[in-house]
């Protein structure tokens, strides 16, 4: 409720509370909104070369940190939960909400999707974020080159197969639902896992059918939870930000 799990799981409690553990990264980008629209602000009517030397010093403080933690050995978590460890995603979303990519992205934009693909796959060469270790050094910074030049591919390149299916009714559907399916899924899938013992036969089917079943009826559970927690609880609040802000940032589903 106060958007600070991931401070309170690793100073209070160390626990994991499996069906709501994720909510932690819901904390941390809230922690993020707090203070983006000040650095925003500093920034938006800066000179670009003011830009960059903005940014660039937040890159380096942020893996500087990171790397004294790697040094001192510090348990696992800790890199992996706190904000300025952790950090490369959301200033590649600054960069190129600021716009200092758009010319670039727009020379490499048949590009830049595959190069964001490959970046994260990169990734799965690496040791896993719950080892400690220098390669950490590594892992972050792709992580948030393939999601910078993904997202920055889909906003400046023309129209693409790729794009078109993202821009499909289902998959717009199910997008303005997002938040809700991350919210509820570990949920859903825990209650689909601890009734489906009772349903099925599992002497007769094999693990991976198992899985498969339960992921199925889990995603169905899951996107029902959302859908009726974005009528009954997200537009409520979508509507105070007339209140706040412009209401073309209202989503298209609701009157303004």
């Amino acid at each position: 409720m106060t958007f600070t799990y991931n401070f309170i799981y690793l100073f209070l409690t160390y626990k994991v509370f499996a069906v709501y553990f994720h909510l932690w990264t819901v904390s941390y980008e809230a922690q993020f909104y707090m203070i983006a629209p000040w650095i925003l602000e500093q920034l938006i009517f800066a000179a670009k070369k003011t830009k960059w030397i903005c940014l660039v010093a937040l890159l380096i403080t942020g893996n500087i940190i990171r790397a004294f933690l790697i040094y001192y050995q510090v348990e696992h978590p800790v890199v992996y939960m706190l904000p300025f460890t952790h950090f490369e995603a959301m200033l590649g979303g600054i960069t190129i909400g600021l716009g200092l990519f758009d010319g670039f992205l727009l020379r490499i934009y048949r590009w830049a999707l595959l190069f964001g693909l490959i970046s994260g796959a990169l990734i799965f060469s690496l040791p896993n974020t719950n080892t400690l270790g220098w390669s950490l050094m590594v892992t972050y910074p792709l992580a948030g080159i393939s999601m910078s030049l993904i997202i920055g591919a889909l906003m400046n390149g023309r129209d693409s197969l790729f794009k078109k299916f993202l821009r499909t009714n289902g998959l717009v559907y199910l997008g303005k639902r997002a938040y809700g399916l991350y919210i509820y899924h570990l949920l859903s899938i825990s209650i689909i896992i601890l009734n489906i013992h009772q349903q099925l036969d599992m002497g007769s089917i094999t693990p991976m059918q198992y899985q498969v079943i339960a992921l199925t009826i889990g995603l169905a559970l899951t996107i029902l939870i959302s859908v009726a927690s974005y009528s009954l609880i997200e537009l409520p609040f979508l509507k105070k930000k007339t209140r706040f802000g412009s209401s073309a940032a209202l989503p298209e589903s609701m009157p303004k």
